[in-house]
């Protein structure tokens, strides 16, 4: 089964609409076509995120926290470590592409455009409409 890592930006994409590639995304990995791989750290980034104000007309703080347990509870839960890959530009990011790294997961799901550029060996970022289209191709 295909293992990738999801960026915090998309499930807060996800959560913010019930339509487009983020929540095509999530719905691919609750009806379990993909396995998601998080981290403590992803979800500690994702909680501190979905907790900013501006997303409180898009959804409650609550909702943040029982997706934050649906991740711990259903996806591939392992520990954050450092590798040898060379950092991305935003240096907040590195812990998505030791994550991948260390994980040996496919690819982070990610909207992040210089995330995406990133080229290190054992790391690849693709798209959340890139991962929906590459499921609809897998057997």
């Amino acid at each position: 089964m295909l293992r990738v890592v999801l960026d915090p930006g998309v499930l807060i994409a996800g959560l913010i609409s019930r339509e487009g590639a983020p929540a095509q995304t999530l719905g691919k990995w609750l009806a379990g076509d993909f396995q998601a791989v998080c981290s403590p750290m992803l979800i500690t980034e994702f909680l501190a995120v979905s907790q900013r104000d501006k997303f409180r007309k898009y959804f409650a703080i609550e909702q943040a926290f029982s997706f934050a347990e649906l991740m711990q509870m259903n996806a591939e839960f392992v520990n954050d470590r450092e590798t040898t890959a060379q950092s991305p530009l935003d240096a907040g990011d590195a812990y998505l592409v030791h994550l991948v790294v260390s994980a040996k997961a496919f690819a982070v799901v990610t909207g992040d455009r210089d995330l995406a550029a990133h080229r290190v060996e054992g790391f690849k970022a693709i798209s959340p409409r890139s991962l929906v289209e590459l499921l609809t191709t897998l057997p």
